[in-house]
């Protein structure tokens, strides 16, 4: 079967600043929805979230909250995280993001402006997107495979205010690709702040003092939140294939609705379910997993990098049921074990065809050595889709099919709205 689904409704207003990026074919197209609704309302006015906190009505007339609303719903004594086998509550991860958002908010930013985040996959990453959505800003997000030249034009043609980075991550000299940057294409950089473990934060980039990360993640929470559901709040690049990378804008709306459909589509509301995020959460392949996770209120497992062994490890460790990532790292995973069916506890493995050479994965995914269900997915950062499934039927597995849940949803008159796929944003 052949379907795209979960279009991402298009930003089509320009935010000010961007250059040849967002939104300048001026038409509009209507908000279609979702095809999951999340149970609960906006409190009323004067109302205070699970830990009394006052909640700030970003747009009291509707039923479709921020992503700091959404992010404060979630069961503040559950697991959200599970960073290098360290587990994080949600409702310390939202402390982490009021936090940053009052320290982002020192350093001038606020709504419309950007921030870039080049950052891997750590708790801090999510702690800035969701701190920055807070404060209805939008976060740059920027690969940490990419080097000067890259850095330098993302960072330049958003207008990011300020950026954020780890100096020392893999042992790279994050600060001398910053210095090898044109300064005159970062005018509108004016802080840059450091995250670090073990090494030592420079004092200066760029000619700019460098702020260190517990400075600005120890401020006082933030509980006003100043955005509304359809402003945008991340922005992730195209591939650039012809021309420089473009930028695509989403909104709120877009990422809320997506996630909640991830998590109900893709079994991450099951009691059991725990996700493990593979690619980068700089990519819509990445981030998509981690916020499907999030909507669900499961535990999502995490590691600054791939490492097949060790992915492999904490994934019977943590007795995870989902996971998506590229052919090649799941067949990393697959050759990393050995004997009958060593990851009891998967459910389903999501996979992007990239390499010709791995295209029956799939049936290798279903030998008896290994026992797991896959399907392939195809990912676009300017509209998040699940874009091709193949259905898999193993009767080694007692749990229902998750396919066939999958399947029973897509019916008219859904499928033919979700067809309707926004064309790439120039």
């Amino acid at each position: 079967q052949r379907c795209t689904i979960f279009g991402c409704h298009r930003r089509e207003r320009r935010v000010a600043g961007f250059e040849q990026s967002v939104g300048q074919r001026g038409r509009r197209r209507a908000h279609s929805g979702s095809l999951y609704r999340p149970s609960w309302a906006l409190p009323e006015a004067g109302a205070v979230d699970g830990t009394g906190r006052a909640i700030h009505h970003a747009h009291p007339m509707t039923n479709r909250p921020t992503l700091a609303q959404f992010l404060a719903s979630r069961p503040p004594e559950a697991t959200a995280l599970l960073e290098r086998d360290v587990p994080m509550r949600f409702g310390a991860l939202d402390e982490l993001s009021r936090r940053v958002a009052t320290g982002l908010a020192r350093l001038g930013v606020g709504r419309g402006d950007r921030v870039a985040l080049w950052l891997p996959n750590i708790p801090a990453w999510l702690a800035v997107f969701f701190g920055c959505a807070r404060l209805g800003a939008i976060t740059i997000s920027v690969n940490t495979r990419f080097r000067s030249h890259e850095v330098q034009d993302i960072i330049g043609r958003s207008g990011a205010r300020v950026l954020i980075f780890w100096p020392g991550f893999r042992g790279i000299d994050f600060a001398a690709i910053l210095e090898a940057c044109d300064a005159s294409a970062l005018t509108r950089l004016e802080s840059i702040v450091a995250y670090t473990e073990s090494e030592a934060a420079p004092a200066e980039v760029l000619g700019r003092a460098v702020i260190p990360w517990p400075a600005l993640a120890s401020e006082a929470p933030r509980h006003i939140d100043d955005a509304r559901p359809d402003d945008g709040c991340i922005v992730f690049t195209t591939s650039g294939t012809t021309k420089a990378p473009k930028f695509v804008l989403h909104t709120h709306d877009s990422i809320r609705d997506h996630a909640e459909d991830v998590a109900t589509l893709f079994g991450y509301r099951e009691p059991d379910a725990i996700v493990l995020v593979t690619a980068p959460l700089c990519g819509v392949f990445g981030f998509d997993n981690a916020m499907g996770a999030l909507a669900g209120a499961r535990p999502l497992v995490m590691y600054p990098t791939f490492d097949a062994a060790t992915a492999a490890e904490a994934i019977v460790r943590h007795r995870v049921t989902h996971t998506n990532a590229t052919d090649e790292m799941l067949a990393a995973l697959l050759k990393a074990v050995q004997g009958p069916r060593p990851f009891p506890s998967v459910k389903a493995f999501g996979y992007a065809a990239f390499s010709p050479a791995l295209a029956d994965l799939p049936a290798r995914a279903l030998e008896p050595a290994h026992r797991a269900r896959a399907f392939n997915v195809a990912v676009r950062q300017e509209a998040f889709v699940v874009d091709r499934i193949d259905l898999l039927r193993d009767a080694l597995f007692d749990q229902p099919v998750l396919f066939q849940r999958l399947a029973e949803m897509l019916r008219e008159p859904v499928v033919r709205r979700i067809r309707r796929t926004p064309e790439p944003i120039e």
